[in-house]
């Protein structure tokens, strides 16, 4: 019974598909924030867990393997940003910008390098600025590169600042 009472998982297939029919009327707002939020939750809790669970990198394939999970995680949510950002309106830009900002802001797994932390935010940020310029959605754009705030331990940053990698 309690199997049944849990929200079943979702396919990206699955979630591209109620992200279009929610974008089409502004009546579904509230099912598009909460099946964005769930899935950004469970993002979140998913790169928690495996941030905590992560030792030193020390060879290029223990770097893909966790690159290949970090992928993994975040390929329902970033299925959804590009969705939204491409197809939805300027009412739905906040929830992709809070979407990012999120996932950006996962304070575990500080021994980690920060770079490979904000990995999936990486990929988050690049899919729905890719998807709102690929449909000349600037205002989306716009929103994604300054309205997420990411906390980096010193101050506060934008994506377009944070979340490119240090030489």
């Amino acid at each position: 019974i309690e199997s049944y009472r849990r929200p079943h998982p979702i396919s990206k297939q699955i979630a591209i598909a109620r992200t279009k029919k929610y974008l089409v009327s502004d009546l579904y707002r509230i099912e598009l924030y909460d099946l964005f939020r769930q899935e950004t939750e469970k993002l979140f809790d998913g790169l928690s867990n495996a941030i905590l669970q992560d030792k030193q990198i020390r060879s290029y394939s223990e770097l893909e393997e966790k690159l290949h999970q970090y992928e993994s995680l975040t390929e329902i949510v970033l299925a959804m940003i590009i969705t939204g950002c491409y197809w939805g309106n300027e009412t739905n830009n906040s929830l992709w910008a809070n979407g990012i900002e999120r996932v950006s802001n996962i304070s575990v797994g500080k021994t980690q390098d920060p770079w490979l932390r904000q990995y999936p935010a990486l990929l988050l940020f690049y899919g729905g600025g890719i998807a709102s310029l690929a449909n000349n959605r600037y205002d989306t754009f716009a929103e994604l590169l300054m309205k997420p705030i990411i906390a980096d331990g010193v101050k506060e940053l934008r994506p377009v600042c944070a979340l490119v990698p240090e030489k």
